[in-house]
């Protein structure tokens, strides 16, 4: 799961969730999408929640990263 980086009131509320529901699930992790996205606001449009091609290049990466030493 990708948790949210938005400046939305649900936010909060929705990676606590997504926080507590994960562990349940052996198969199942959360990205950081939230801490990566605050370090890199040139990564994100102007509306500060959808990411521009280098931001969409940086959830790739991580993603693949994170795959890979799932599976090593």
């Amino acid at each position: 799961m990708l948790n949210d980086s938005v400046d939305r009131t649900w936010e909060g509320h929705n990676n606590e969730l997504i926080g507590r529901i994960v562990p349940e699930y052996p198969n199942a992790m959360v990205f950081d999408w939230k801490t990566l996205a605050a370090a890199h606001p040139e990564w994100l449009w102007g509306d500060g929640i959808h990411p521009r091609p280098a931001g969409a290049d940086a959830i790739a990466a991580m993603l693949l990263d994170e795959a890979v030493r799932a599976v090593a």
